[in-house]
């Protein structure tokens, strides 16, 4: 089923789908359902299985998310990408944790507890992190079962944390001229 956001801008992720057996029966004929006609859980997300092999991925994993967020300032797309955009997010793996603090057009890693995060991103493989710093994508790595996140309504911010390689690369793209 295709449902709406209340607040829609003019792009696509002004709509999304939902599997049908989700949405209410009453609801399921109707056009044009509103994403405030649903009643919104939020899953709950397990832990992820710490190995000694995630442990022994885990730094190389931070060391390219930390290197990837530093190229944000250079990249007038990507600081677009976050504008007006604040969340704390913590991000588990199965060798380790650390958050992402967005404010300012700025992404910041922070490798202590982040209080009351926003958004929890599971990704139980550190490897699949370094694959985002290289262009995969979070909302597959999700479709795929491969991570997991806290707070479904909060998808926007998984679509703007994988528009932020593209930005960076086309950005450096026409550096590059």
């Amino acid at each position: 089923k295709i449902i709406f956001r209340k607040v829609r801008m003019g792009f696509s992720t002004d709509y999304f789908a939902v599997p049908l057996d989700e949405v209410p029966e009453k609801l399921r004929d109707k056009n044009g359902v509103e994403e405030t006609a649903l009643k919104w859980r939020s899953m709950e997300i397990g832990e992820p299985q710490v190995t000694d092999a995630f442990k022994k991925q885990f730094p190389k994993a931070l060391q390219a998310v930390t290197k990837f967020v530093g190229a944000i300032p250079k990249s007038p797309r990507a600081q677009r990408d976050v504008t007006n955009w604040t969340r704390k997010i913590l991000v588990k793996t199965g060798g380790g944790k650390f958050g992402l603090l967005l404010d300012k057009q700025k992404i910041k890693v922070v490798k202590e507890k982040v209080p009351r995060p926003d958004l929890v991103l599971v990704v139980e493989d550190p490897g699949h992190l370094v694959g985002w710093t290289n262009g995969d994508s979070i909302v597959n790595m999700i479709r795929m079962g491969l991570a997991g996140m806290s707070n479904l309504q909060d998808m926007e911010t998984i679509f703007k944390l994988d528009r932020l390689h593209r930005s960076i690369r086309r950005d450096a793209e026409e550096r590059g001229k």
